[in-house]
């Protein structure tokens, strides 16, 4: 009796779906993209005109190797990997941008200077970019250390150059100013499941088994939300690791919260994953 039994939708293989803007006038803000067995795979989000302008950083992390996609980023920095023909990190200033935010600083290192050149180009992003150069490999927080507070506008967002999300920006930013939050870590629950069967043991006797079983864990999702307090535990050019970083924070009792997100989310860490991003995006 209360279902919505009408539901609208798209299937994944219809080209350029997001061209049918009939669905919105419907008063939808969210439409499903399912495949032919109604599979949901993702979702169109509403994008309304940016009305609203923030003036906080947003500091891109974009300075590692990527490793784990060589040999795609012998030549190529991983920011700069394509998804359906754009950057991966053009693509995350223009979701930022949507939501109304402008200002960036880019941390860059490994092939830096080829970030660095195609962002210069792209004259229509309409945003305003500023590069911090890491001498050596600084970690996944370091580069906050190298960075002038005096040009940071706090609190500051950060995030991985990797990460594909349609994350509310706006939302996670007033969650952390309202809570008071010191350091705001973007989460979400991922389900593993275990591609062999788990041998449970008493001694050298078998207990039980249960074949690929599955299991729920809250991970972090690569978004944080920094107040100015928080870089004070940085040291200028040592290498440091954001989870080393949120160690230290706790262990002097700073405010460390939790934001979890349900939007589509793909951390573009491997070949895998950048073939997923292709297929959905």
């Amino acid at each position: 009796d209360v279902m919505n039994k009408n539901v609208k939708y798209f299937y994944k293989n219809i080209k350029n779906h997001y061209k049918y803007k009939d669905y919105f006038r419907l008063k939808l803000f969210c439409i499903p993209v399912i495949n032919r067995s109604k599979k949901i795979l993702f979702y169109i989000v509403k994008n309304d005109h940016v009305t609203e302008k923030f003036d906080n950083t947003i500091f891109l992390m974009a300075g590692g190797k990527g490793l784990r996609l060589y040999p795609l980023t012998k030549f190529t920095p991983k920011p700069l990997l394509k998804i359906n023909n754009v950057p991966i990190i053009e693509r995350i200033i223009e979701n930022f941008k949507n939501q109304g935010f402008y200002n960036f600083k880019v941390s860059i290192n490994y092939l830096g200077s080829k970030i660095k050149k195609y962002l210069e180009k792209r004259k229509n992003l309409s945003v305003k970019i500023n590069f911090i150069r890491e001498k050596k490999f600084l970690g996944t927080a370091g580069s906050l250390s190298i960075a002038k507070l005096n040009k940071l506008v706090f609190p500051i967002i950060l995030t991985n150059s990797d990460l594909i999300s349609n994350i509310n920006y706006k939302r996670l930013l007033n969650f952390h100013i309202k809570n008071k939050s010191d350091l705001t870590i973007c989460v979400r629950n991922q389900i593993f499941e275990m591609p062999y069967g788990e041998i449970y043991l008493e001694g050298k006797k078998v207990s039980k088994i249960i074949e690929k079983p599955i299991s729920n864990s809250i991970v972090n999702a690569g978004v944080y939300v920094l107040s100015k307090k928080i870089l004070k535990f940085t040291k200028p050019n040592k290498h440091l690791m954001m989870n080393e970083l949120i160690n230290i924070s706790i262990k002097n009792n700073c405010k460390i919260l939790s934001f979890p997100i349900y939007e589509n989310w793909i951390d573009v860490g491997n070949k895998d994953q950048l073939l997923k991003a292709n297929n959905l995006n």
